[in-house]
């Protein structure tokens, strides 16, 4: 397990930024190095999720150079970032688990007010949103937009609280309430995160990032594929909340609550 008790040096939430990464090379390294500027995160822990380029081998060198601070998890198969997320939670002991996926897409600079989110409260799940700044021009399709639109405010409905961008590579969220909600079948687990904050009763906070077309690998999600199954998760999250019994003390309850944003200054 990586501790993270020694390296925080004060009273606030211990953090490990947790990089899922698949045949991204190309982007690692940099990524890394951005991370370990911020003094918040005090560990980063990279999983290598069956990688078929030389990423494992990069993450096994990173944790080298910059142990302990960096620690590598190299996975023998690709099981998918849901699978890699969970893992790499288990090596940790930090109070909050921030992932960040691997494509570079995401300025590491914006982790660190998303950190300091995370510093205001131990109920909080805080999600970056590209949908607020201007976004770099090719960053995203038509199609996806559309799609991330449409899956916001479907959502929305499902945890009871507004939320503007459900699948961004940015999200912190407190270990216990990671490790302790059930997985999907998904390969992505950024639905999974957004409903096992809520089923915990957290309160989401979203951060305005800026995202950025990718500079090097490519994208593992096959948009239709992908649009249909997280389709078939939300009408199944759906006939859940319909037909069963109503929700707990720690779940939300129906309607929507606005959701905080966080801003500079």
């Amino acid at each position: 397990m990586v501790s993270t008790k020694s390296a925080s040096g004060g009273s606030g939430p211990t953090v490990s930024v947790l990089v899922p990464c698949h045949n991204e090379s190309g982007t690692i390294e940099d990524l890394v190095r951005g991370i370990l500027e911020l003094e918040m995160a005090h560990s980063i822990i990279l999983v290598d999720d069956g990688s078929t380029d030389n990423t494992a081998a990069l993450c096994a060198t990173l944790a080298r150079n910059y142990a302990p601070r960096v620690q590598a998890l190299l996975l023998p198969t690709n099981q998918g970032k849901n699978r890699a997320v969970r893992h790499g939670a288990k090596r940790s002991d930090a109070d909050v688990i921030v992932v960040l996926d691997a494509d570079f897409t995401i300025d590491p600079c914006d982790l660190h007010r998303v950190i300091q989110c995370c510093e205001s409260g131990s109920a909080l799940f805080v999600y970056g949103s590209r949908f607020i700044l201007p976004m770099e021009s090719s960053a995203m399709s038509v199609p996806r937009r559309v799609g991330n639109r449409i899956f916001a405010s479907w959502v929305s409905q499902l945890v009871g609280q507004r939320i503007t961008d459900v699948f961004c590579g940015l999200k912190a969220i407190p270990r216990h309430a990671l490790v302790s909600s059930e997985p999907s079948n998904c390969r992505w687990g950024d639905l999974d995160l957004v409903l096992g904050a809520a089923s915990h009763g957290l309160d989401f906070q979203e951060v305005p990032i800026s995202y950025r077309r990718r500079r090097a690998g490519a994208s593992k999600m096959n948009v239709l594929r992908a649009g249909l199954y997280f389709l078939w998760l939300c009408m199944k999250e759906t006939g859940h909340a319909l037909f069963q019994r109503p929700p707990g003390p720690n779940q939300p309850s129906r309607g929507t609550r606005p959701v905080r944003v966080a801003r500079d200054g």
